[in-house]
């Protein structure tokens, strides 16, 4: 740091006035290197006094990143050694793997901004834009834009594409770019900015509307006349006569890894709540589908199945109203960890997502194999486990070779539980402790090493749900 603030909490002798004290008051000529990171203020004042700085990415021009040291342990066969956490930054690691919190800070420090996170339903092309450079206008900037789709659920296709010169925008000062949509489809549009001087500065991405996705023509049929024991297609599901709820389901005899939801998971500072188990379940057929009510006798809540022609299987699911702020809240399902090896999806990624760092993602098309990675301990990234945001939808593949996909409103969704480090101090955070496949309604909050995410502003505050807690999920098996 440049450590040139003339004050910092009231203070003119903090360590962030050192260098400042240094120049102004005892007046001893200096040079600084390996600056990584400074303030405005700090920047105003090296203008001002002609300053010349030696800045980090200057010492090292052929690398990206900055990256964590690590000694490669020749006595634990080879394994890459940081002492727990005490030297991870969790940011990059040894090699330069990117982690999360990269995405996350490449996306706040963007001197260009984007103001919205998704797109009004009626997107004409037109983004707002702040300029948060200190000089530069951008005018002096690049932008490309591409429409994509997805097709067959694994290849990525340009519809549309194409460069525009930045908008007139000065400092400190918001306008709009306007990107000329053509009257074309799409699943998403990505945007890039690129700095006056040649560099990618960020890429964003917004979903534009969901997938169309071919699902078959096969009538769900009640197995001996049980209309909670179905089979659509290849796939049987078994539902509970007393709750309503799901208890296996299979396709082509392999187990698809989810049962006994749907299940509401919250809690507060103070822990889990607990909630009514006392369901009344009805049966049917209504018209071409097979149709599961669920209600509970208590609270009001319910919740339907509706097993549809192709083998589509749709949960909707309205559960009552929580007055206190919660520290997390999901609907979910058990899923075996064991049984999974790949997820592959159409949502935000490639990393997952707290409460307080929502930031960093961009929507696209991703998938990675299974791993027990722990950011800043076990570079086995990005991480399988966690919550995605904005999921469209998203497969998982299973070791028996079946496949199970769920679809959503850009929903986030959980996966399994996040590991965390031997030691991660106040590096923390609320989660269900049982179930493994959620729909988030509230994204739990991480601490820091130093800090427990209660601690870390309003973004780290529990919420308060405004009604009830609604939503739905569509799932498919092959």
């Amino acid at each position: 740091h440049m450590d040139l603030r003339d004050t910092w909490h009231n203070s003119r002798f903090n360590h962030a006035c050192v260098m400042r004290r240094v120049a102004d008051d005892i007046k001893i000529p200096f040079v600084q290197v390996g600056i990584r990171s400074f303030s405005p203020e700090e920047a105003a004042y090296v203008k001002s006094k002609g300053l010349t700085p030696f800045y980090a990415h200057q010492l090292h021009p052929l690398k990206d990143d900055w990256m964590d040291e690590a000694i490669e342990r020749t006595d634990l066969n080879n394994r890459l050694d940081t002492d727990g956490n005490h030297s991870a930054d969790g940011i990059v690691g040894p090699y330069g793997e990117k982690e999360g919190s990269y995405f996350t800070i490449r996306e706040i420090w963007s001197p260009v901004q984007v103001l919205l996170k998704n797109l009004p339903d009626h997107f004409d092309g037109t983004l707002p834009i702040e300029n948060r450079f200190y000089e530069a206008n951008l005018n002096q900037c690049r932008f490309t834009w591409r429409l994509l789709t997805v097709i067959g659920m694994k290849t990525l296709h340009t519809v549309a594409q194409g460069d525009l010169d930045g908008p007139s925008i000065a400092p400190g000062q918001q306008g709009n770019l306007r990107i000329p949509m053509s009257g074309k489809t799409a699943d998403f549009l990505e945007l890039t900015s690129v700095g006056p001087d040649g560099s990618e500065l960020m890429r964003w991405a917004w979903p534009l509307r969901g997938c169309s996705i071919d699902h078959g023509t096969a009538q769900p049929l009640p197995i001996g006349g049980n209309y909670f024991h179905i089979r659509a297609g290849d796939s049987s599901w078994h539902f509970s006569e007393e709750t309503g709820q799901l208890l296996e389901c299979s396709v082509d005899g392999k187990p698809l890894g989810i049962k006994n939801g749907p299940v509401l998971y919250a809690a507060t500072k103070q822990g889990s709540l607990d909630f009514s188990s006392d369901w009344k379940a009805v049966a049917g057929k209504e018209g071409a589908n097979i149709v599961i009510r669920s209600e509970n006798r208590k609270d009001g809540s319910s919740f339907q199945w509706t097993v549809k022609p192709g083998g589509s299987v749709a949960l909707d699911y309205s559960f009552a109203p929580i007055a206190e702020p919660l520290t997390y809240c999901a609907v979910g399902f058990d899923l075996d960890e064991t049984s999974v090896q790949s997820k592959r999806w159409l949502g935000d990624g490639p990393f997952r997502v707290w409460g307080n760092r929502m930031k960093g993602p961009q929507f696209g098309l991703w998938e990675n194999e299974y791993n027990d990675g722990v950011a800043g301990e076990c570079w086995q990234l990005p991480e399988f486990q966690g919550i995605f945001s904005r999921i469209n939808w998203m497969q998982l593949e299973l070791k028996n070779g079946a496949s199970l996909r769920l679809e959503t409103d850009y929903m986030n969704v959980g996966v399994l539980q996040p590991k965390n480090g031997t030691k991660p101090e106040k590096a923390t955070w609320a989660y269900p402790a049982s179930g493994g496949l959620y729909l988030f309604h509230v994204v739990p909050s991480i601490g820091t090493k130093f800090k427990q995410a209660n601690s870390l502003g309003p973004q780290s505050d529990p919420v308060i749900l405004p009604g009830k807690i609604s939503s739905g999920v569509v799932f498919y098996s092959k």
